[in-house]
C-alpha cells in the first residue's frame, strides 16, 4: 500500500495563502513539486466582489498516463461543522419540492426560496482552472461519485422558477460554467457538497483524458474568485495522477505498518512466555478430576 501511494504522482501550485498542510503529499519530493514556481501570487480580498486571473507554467518531468486529474486543495476550511454539514434539503436536492428541510441559513429572501438552500450551497468553491495549451483540455464529466449523479435532480420547474419563486445557484455563483442550465445536477456542485470531515481537503475539479509526456510544459490559468484569506486559508492546484489505491497519501501504509509491527511485537511476546514459562495445557482427564473435586466439596458441606 505504501509503495503504491508512493508511485502515485502530484504538482502542487499553492496561488493564494500559505500550504500549512500538505494533505499527505509528499511536497519534498521532487515529483510532488511543481518547477519554477510552486507559489504564485493571486491572492483575492474577501468581499471585494471581484476576482482576478492568474497564469502559472510548469515542466512534467515524469511520464503520466491519462486520465490526469487537476485538483483543488483547501486548508483550514471546516465544513464539518453541523450546522454546515446538515443545513441542506433532501427534497431540494432529490428534486422533490422547494422545502428547505434542515436548512438554518439561506433559506429565504424576499419572499424567494434559496434554491439549493443552506451554507454549503451558498459557499460553492467557485475558482476555475483552464489549460492554454492548445493540445491538452480539462473536461468535467464524471467527476462527481456516481452515486451522487444518480442522487441529485432539479425540481420540475427548473429553471423557470430561477428569479421568480427561487434564487438559484447562477446569480449567487455567475463565474461557474453552465450552472444555470445545470443547477443541483453541476458535478462541481455535487463534488463541493460530499462534506469533508477535516480541514484540509483536496477535491476534484477535472481531468486531462491525454497521455502528458515527460517535459510537456502545462501553462494554466486561473480565475480566482474564492477568498481564503478571511479564515486564513490557503488554496492550491494539484495535478495528480493516481496509482491503484488512490492519490498520493502515505497515512493509510504508514497506519498498516505500525499495526502490523505492533501485532507481530504482541505475538512474538506471547511465543517467549510460553517458550519460557509455558501454561499447563486442559485436557479431558483434568476436566473430570475438577468436577469430582467439585462434587466432593458438595457433598461435604450437605
Amino acid at each position: 500500500v505504501l509503495i503504491a501511494s508512493q508511485d502515485a504522482k502530484a504538482y502542487v501550485v499553492t496561488y493564494d495563502g500559505h500550504l500549512t498542510s500538505s494533505y499527505g503529499i509528499a511536497l519534498s519530493t521532487p515529483a510532488a513539486k511543481a518547477r519554477k514556481p510552486t507559489n504564485i501570487d493571486c491572492h483575492i480580498k474577501p468581499y471585494n466582489g471581484g476576482g482576478r486571473i492568474c497564469n502559472v507554467t510548469f515542466t512534467v518531468e515524469e511520464d503520466l498516463e491519462g486520465p490526469v486529474f487537476v485538483n483543488f486543495l483547501l486548508t483550514s476550511f471546516y465544513q464539518n461543522y453541523y450546522s454546515y454539514s446538515k443545513g441542506h434539503s433532501v427534497a431540494q436536492l432529490q428534486g422533490q419540492s422547494l422545502e428547505t428541510g434542515k436548512c438554518s441559513q439561506y433559506k429565504q429572501r424576499e419572499g424567494m426560496t434559496y434554491y439549493p438552500c443552506g451554507l454549503a450551497a451558498r459557499s460553492l468553491f467557485n475558482d476555475s482552472f483552464e489549460l492554454v495549451n492548445e493540445s491538452f483540455a480539462i473536461t468535467t464529466d464524471n467527476i462527481a461519485w456516481r452515486t451522487d449523479r444518480q442522487k441529485y435532480h432539479n425540481v420540475e420547474s427548473y429553471p423557470s422558477i430561477c428569479g421568480k419563486s427561487a434564487i438559484c445557484l447562477n446569480e449567487s455563483f455567475p463565474e461557474i460554467a453552465n450552472i444555470l442550465d445545470d443547477g443541483v445536477r453541476s458535478e462541481h456542485f455535487m463534488v463541493w457538497n460530499r462534506i469533508s470531515a477535516l480541514p484540509d481537503f483536496m477535491k476534484r475539479w477535472g481531468k486531462i483524458d491525454r497521455d502528458i509526456p515527460r517535459g510537456t510544459r502545462l501553462s494554466f490559468r486561473i480565475h480566482a474568485n474564492f477568498p481564503v484569506s478571511s479564515f486564513g486559508g490557503s488554496k492550491s492546484l494539484v495535478l495528480a495522477k493516481n496509482s491503484w489505491i488512490g492519490g498520493r497519501n502515505i497515512f493509510l501504509g504508514m497506519s498498516y505498518l505500525v499495526m502490523g509491527s505492533l501485532c507481530f511485537v504482541t505475538s512474538f511476546l506471547f511465543l517467549l512466555k510460553q517458550c519460557v514459562c509455558p501454561r499447563k495445557m486442559g485436557s479431558a482427564e483434568l476436566l473430570m478430576e475438577y468436577e469430582g473435586l467439585a462434587d466432593d466439596r458438595t457433598a461435604s458441606i450437605q
